[in-house]
């Protein structure tokens, strides 16, 4: 008599475990592969088959070389910072690796402008922001013998 109160409990949290331990995660990995394949694997930025960051994530650099997120933003993950932002790093950038200012300046805007026909339906038109992500990734597409890829 005591175990018969302690079956349905056990099987109940059991059938729990299974579908939102399982089932879901499962379900809703499916339904991201299916809907937005290139946004479910992290949209990562890779050169000659090496990671070198994501898309969608701000990585935490170091390098006076590479174009640096927003410091203490909410989550820290976020690869966008203001127009502004970006061009006042260009002259650091430009030291550390020799590329004219011009060009930097130049290749910040370029990635700005990609990055206003996405951004506009988050925060509205006129906010201009460039993904630092990308940004370092095109760095080191374009000049591979600076940064060694």
């Amino acid at each position: 008599m005591v175990g018969r109160p302690l079956a349905a409990p056990i099987i109940m949290a059991l059938f729990m475990l299974a579908v939102l331990g399982l089932a879901y995660p499962l379900a809703t990995y499916a339904v991201g592969r299916a809907v937005a394949p290139w946004r479910s694997s992290g949209s990562i930025l890779a050169i000659n088959g090496v990671a070198v960051g994501s898309y969608l994530v701000a990585q935490n650099v170091s390098s006076a070389a590479l174009f640096q997120p927003m410091p203490g933003s909410t989550s820290g993950q976020d690869p966008y910072v203001p127009l502004n932002y970006a061009l006042e790093q260009v002259p650091r950038v430009s030291r550390a690796t020799g590329i004219p200012q011009a060009e930097l300046r130049r290749l910040v805007y370029s990635v700005a402008a990609e990055d206003s026909r996405v951004v506009p339906a988050l925060l509205g038109p006129g906010y201009p922001l460039v993904n630092v992500e990308q940004l370092n990734y095109e760095l080191m597409r374009l000049y591979p013998a600076i940064y060694g890829r």
